[in-house]
């Protein structure tokens, strides 16, 4: 109309809707574009899901399942849950009971998670442990403390010489700890190694060298309680060994698990451990220095992703200690919001520019970032859900306020952030 009367609010002609496409906070709210289709983005949308047919439908409820105080960390497993409340671990099967797993060494500290060969591996930032057949132990075994003495007498069959004893503490999983400095024993001709020690703990496997050698030999194995052993005679048949610094692998704020072995990062340093010996890294050796503090680690088929709060890297190929760290995209990741996408070998992540999906060969896609833009959040975490044919990302942010415009839906997989 040209001409209003006072107090009348004119009425907008109304215009059909043809389904919605999803969110888009960067156009203007009076010019949403629409897509091929003709469907309609929309500004916000809070706690519904975007279906094929572009309706909203509102998501279900909540139901407590287990009640807990300061509750966090929560991952799956072998069927299980694991999660942290207070300063314990807890495990539970989705009914309302729970048993505690182990005591953690802080009531505030965060859980991280790997699943490896082995079992899962977790870590609260203080110890390294692995639950295995719904035990937790340790990662790596202590060294033997004290190590057994070793000295050298008549009364054998050892030919005359300089030999080498050193030992390693074995688990019942049969993972074995550092070993020992080794003791230099000097043994007449026809003569023996004596082993003293007090009542084993736990069995240790025993490693001598030849006469005057420098390659040990694992000799045997003395069950727990042992208190003296002699070695009179020596086969040099065994499975050697390289005697090498090593130490257990660091605790972490973030844990990885990629062709043997287990990755560990704190800082701005990634440990990662000997092949298939996940307790154990070479300090001089086994590590990767990052330029700032690591957001993300992520394991794929070909390689490792690795994102600070600024870029992220991928170090292509089956052994990280020979791979190149090449810069794949000029900025990082949320702490917290890695998950896997069933069903495929990739994995997305919450980033500044919003949800990513990363390949198996080190190409990383934004999601999002052309209809939505995000506002930074200082950690978070996601799930990836399939509901009635729908599949979901959901990533909780915290930290720094989001502000709107955070719900967002995608385009093959539909993603959505709230705080």
């Amino acid at each position: 109309p040209e001409r209003f009367m006072p107090g009348i609010i004119p009425c907008m002609k109304p215009f059909p809707i043809n389904g919605f496409s999803g969110i888009n906070n960067r156009a203007p709210t009076d010019r949403l574009p629409k897509d091929e289709s003709g469907r309609s983005a929309v500004a916000d949308a809070v706690n519904v899901d975007l279906t094929e047919a572009g309706t909203f439908q509102r998501r279900p409820g909540a139901q407590r399942v287990v009640a807990g105080s300061n509750t966090r960390s929560l991952t799956s497993s072998g069927g299980y849950g694991y999660y942290a409340a207070g300063d314990t671990l807890f495990r539970f099967d989705g009914d309302v009971s729970s048993s505690a797993v182990a005591t953690l060494a802080s009531p505030y500290a965060n859980v991280c998670y790997a699943e490896t060969s082995n079992g899962l591996a977790w870590s609260d930032g203080y110890t390294m442990n692995l639950i295995r057949n719904g035990a937790t132990s340790r990662l790596a075994p202590s060294v033997p403390n004290p190590a057994p003495v070793a000295i050298g007498q008549a009364g054998g069959a050892l030919r005359a010489g300089m030999y080498a004893v050193c030992f390693a503490t074995v688990a019942p999983g049969g993972q074995r700890s550092a070993l020992t400095d080794p003791y230099f024993v000097d043994v007449p001709e026809n003569g023996r190694i004596r082993l003293s020690m007090a009542a084993l703990a736990a069995t240790v496997d025993v490693f001598v060298t030849a006469p005057d050698g420098d390659i040990f030999y694992r000799d045997r194995t003395l069950p727990i309680g042992t208190t003296l052993q002699d070695l009179s005679v020596i086969t040099s048949s065994g499975e050697p060994v390289v005697h090498e610094v090593t130490a257990s692998l660091p605790p972490a704020d973030i844990l990885a698990y990629h062709n043997g072995r287990l990755l560990s990062v704190q800082g701005q340093f990634i440990r990662y451990s000997m092949p298939y010996n996940l307790g154990l890294y070479k300090p001089g050796s086994g590590y990767i220095p990052v330029p700032d503090v690591v957001t993300l680690v992520a394991a794929v088929e070909g390689g490792v992703y690795v994102a600070t709060a600024s870029k992220t890297w991928f170090l292509s190929g089956k052994d990280v200690s020979k791979a190149n760290m090449d810069e794949v995209a000029p900025y990082g990741a949320t702490p917290g919001t890695l998950a896997a996408i069933p069903n495929s070998r990739e994995v997305t992540w919450f980033s500044p520019r919003g949800p990513v999906r990363a390949s198996i060969d080190g190409s990383i896609t934004l999601l999002q970032d052309r209809q939505i833009a995000f506002s930074k959040a200082d950690s978070g975490a996601s799930i990836y859900r399939e509901t009635n044919g729908l599949r979901t990302l959901i990533t909780a942010l915290s930290g720094s306020s989001p502000g709107s415009g955070t719900a967002a839906f995608g385009c093959y997989m539909t993603a959505r952030s709230v705080t």
